[in-house]
């Protein structure tokens, strides 16, 4: 659990340093990789 926390933690600080437009290409990635791997959680979209 401790290795995901770190994990978590050094994606957010990158993505803070991003742009926005280059920080909606990110969640656009995940929400692939969530669709591809067939889990499902339902999330606000901002």
């Amino acid at each position: 659990m401790l290795e995901t926390i770190n994990i978590e933690q050094a994606v957010l600080d990158n993505l803070r340093i991003l742009p926005n437009e280059q920080q909606q290409e990110v969640l656009d990635f995940v929400e692939f990789l969530v669709q591809k791997s067939g889990k499902s959680k339902q999330v606000i979209p901002i």
